[in-house]
């Protein structure tokens, strides 16, 4: 059962002497057999000039045999019986020896499995022999009474089988007994005269026997064999597909022909699972690249004859991998069509579901559909392959949190953290920011093309708000944080098809936080976040912005972004009765969009300056409403007194007291104000003075509209 993690050559050169007798006993076949070919050659006029080039003696000679004459045939007989006798004694007891050492003879082991008759094994000595050596070229062409044939023949066995049994049977119709001698161990035949057209073993064939290679392990394009894993090497994160394929199995019909189709997006484990189902019956997979070997120009009937003899030699199963639909492929056709012909169990990768329309009428078909792995799982799959590598974290709750990562993704990320290390001196504990740097590594998508990324600075420690919403906003990271515990541990998950993600609405006047606070829940969560304008994505021509905000949602989640929609009133406005085209039109966006959300496992934040405005009914499905109102003096004071860096000369002059009581501003207004009073002084070559301040605050209330009005005379009257 052994055989196919690697063949065992005995030391001693068990399969070399092996093969040697093999080629001995057929040296004694044909040792007789040229004797009668004599006879034959120079008793027929007709044919006494066409043995002239190779001689009978020649060939007896290399046949290690003195010539006998004709008259002297029946003599030796006897003798040349017994030689027979004692080496196929010689042959079984070595055969008898390999069994019990547990070594593998290959020529042995081919015969075995496709079940050869006598005819057979002498077509694979024959072909054997011609590679071994070059003496048997001339036999051959002696034998075949033409020195330029100088290959073994399917006739030429035809007569040693013939000679064997002493009896008659067509040549054809022994070739039809058992086609796996010409159509998988053999070179294709190229002629319709099979009689005489010459006998190649297959390079891989030739390659086994000799055990250059180890069985099963063929030059097949686009193919490779996959091993069974040690079973506690491979633990399994989806187990309850594994009881799906073993119960579908138990209740089919033994002899009914079985196809497992398996769809999922790259990297969430298909191969996996099939591996996982052929640990455990510990069989080998020959894996095929499906769309490779379509868009290939093999032979397609010849391809298949190799692959099934490569899983029946290493008692496999069949894997077709990257599996696309084309309904109008030929070749597809002709796939499916060989599958239903040669195939009784397959499995079918592909990243799309199972077509609707797949002709596979002799099948019993499973279908599976595997979706990403969920935080308990992911976390697992962390866990194993980083301690494979000797790699330690505290933090593997927050990485399964923070990237939907499929298990190709975790390994890579797990091996290139090892290699660009260099870990080999025991274990080691990473960093929880070198593990999110190597993540985003990994991630590949293209919302950079399609959105604009924030570069999230901000934390917690530099907003100035209300205790009520900042409360609100560690609630919204405390819940990613900890949705292994209540999705996973508390079964949660199992309640909700969706609605797993977090949609939340910040609302208010621009510069009172809501840019800001998002950027503090990204560096929080050690998230990338992305910001779209939703006024930019909304388009007239119908399908378009439907088109637009799914490729977004299905970028993002690849790395679970924060998706930050700026002006979300544009397309979240309140829904209009119907009564044309253009309302029917905006209201089919609204609803895509709120379906988007809700099937996204990430966080969306929605900003808008006018809540008012926005549906009722949509803002009832959010997770949370956060109100960003103008600050408090309380607040603006807070403001203006961090505002400035430490580093900045400011002159003692300066009355926050007075500014933040005299002008109602928004954070985002006092940072402007900041830094072009900080310009204004650096122009001057001078620190920051009240009157700097003063005249960039008159310059920002007449630039967002509102009147400067200095009704009452006080002690800084004068400088604006």
């Amino acid at each position: 059962s052994n055989m196919y993690n690697e063949s065992i050559f005995d030391k001693e050169n068990t399969n070399s002497n092996y093969n040697e007798l093999r080629i001995s006993l057929l040296d004694k076949r044909l040792e007789n057999f040229t004797l009668l070919k004599k006879g034959y050659f120079e008793s027929n006029e007709a044919d006494s000039y066409k043995g002239l080039t190779i001689t009978s003696s020649e060939v007896q000679k290399l046949l290690n045999q003195k010539s006998f004459g004709i008259e002297d045939l029946m003599l030796p007989l006897d003798e040349w019986h017994e030689s027979i006798k004692l080496l196929e004694q010689q042959i079984n007891n070595l055969e008898t020896k390999a069994h019990d050492e547990g070594v593998i003879l290959p020529l042995k082991y081919i015969e075995d499995v496709f079940q050869l008759t006598f005819y057979d094994k002498l077509c694979l000595e024959m072909a054997l022999a011609y590679e071994l050596g070059d003496k048997y070229k001339k036999i051959y062409a002696y034998l075949n009474n033409d020195r330029t044939k100088h290959k073994p023949t399917y006739q030429i066995a035809y007569e040693l089988f013939q000679l064997r049994l002493g009896s008659k049977f067509s040549i054809r119709v022994l070739q039809n007994e058992n086609p796996t001698l010409t159509q998988m161990l053999m070179k294709p035949i190229g002629s319709s005269e099979v009689d005489y057209y010459p006998m190649v073993l297959d390079d891989d064939v030739f390659r086994w026997i000799i055990g250059s290679t180890n069985i099963g392990e063929s030059s097949l394009n686009y193919s490779n064999l996959i091993y069974p894993r040690n079973k506690s090497d491979s633990p399994n994160w989806k187990p309850s597909i594994l009881k799906l394929i073993n119960k579908y199995i138990d209740v089919s019909v033994e002899d009914q022909k079985k196809l497992i189709f398996i769809s999922g997006s790259k990297g969430v484990g298909k191969t996996y699972q099939v591996c996982q189902w052929a640990t455990e019956y510990e069989c080998v997979i020959l894996s095929v690249d499906y769309l490779d070997l379509i868009s290939s120009d093999e032979d397609l009937e010849l391809y298949f004859l190799k692959m099934i003899r490569d899983v029946n030699l290493v008692n496999g199963i069949f894997l077709f991998d990257n599996y696309e639909h084309d309904k109008n492929s030929k070749r597809e056709k002709q796939f499916f069509a060989l599958i239903q012909k040669m195939c009784n169990f397959v499995f079918v990768l592909s990243r799309s579901p199972l077509p609707h329309k797949l002709e596979l009428d002799h099948f019993s078909i499973l279908n599976i559909e595997i979706g990403l792995l969920n935080h308990r799982e992911r976390k697992l799959v962390w866990q194993k392959f980083a301690s494979d590598k000797k790699i330690r974290c505290n933090q593997w709750s927050n990485i399964s949190s923070g990237f939907k990562f499929s298990i190709g993704s975790i390994k890579s990320v797990i091996n290139k953290l090892y290699a660009l290390e260099n870990w080999n001196q025991g274990e080691v504990l990473i960093e929880e920011s070198r593990l999110f740097e190597a993540c985003y590594g990994e991630i590949k998508h293209e919302l950079d093309k399609k959105t604009r990324k924030l570069d999230a600075k901000y934390t917690f420690d530099d907003l100035i708000l209300p205790e009520s919403i900042i409360r609100e906003l560690s609630e919204i990271c405390s819940r990613v944080k900890n949705s292994d515990k209540v999705y996973d541990q508390w079964g949660f998950g199992e309640k909700l098809s969706y609605g797993k993600g977090l949609a939340v609405v910040f609302s208010g006047e621009p510069g009172t936080g809501k840019t800001m606070s998002a950027h503090a829940i990204a560096n929080e969560l050690k998230l990338e976040i992305y910001q779209i304008d939703l006024s930019s994505m909304v388009s007239k021509y119908i399908g378009e912005t439907e088109k637009n905000l799914s490729s977004i949602f299905d970028e993002a989640k690849r790395s679970n972004a924060i998706l930050f929609f700026d002006e979300a009133e544009s397309l979240f406005g309140k829904r209009t009765e119907v009564s044309n085209s253009n309302d029917k039109h905006a209201n089919n966006q609204t609803s895509f969009l709120l379906q988007k959300i809700e099937e996204y496992e990430g966080i969306t934040i929605l900003a808008t300056n006018f809540k008012k405005s926005m549906d009722k009914a949509f803002i009832r499905r959010m997770n949370h409403i956060i109100e960003f109102h103008m600050p408090t003096k309380e607040y603006r004071k807070k403001i203006w007194s961090s505002i400035f860096p430490e580093r900045t000369p400011m002159s003692a002059d300066i009355d926050f007291d007075y500014i933040s009581e005299k002008f109602e501003l928004t954070g985002g207004n006092i940072k402007n104000i900041a830094l072009r009073s900080a310009f204004m002084a650096a122009e001057k070559d001078n620190e920051i003075m009240m009157k700097d301040i003063l005249v960039a605050t008159k310059e920002e209330l007449h630039k967002i509209g509102k009147v400067f009005i200095n009704s009452q005379r006080d002690e800084y009257s004068e400088l604006y």
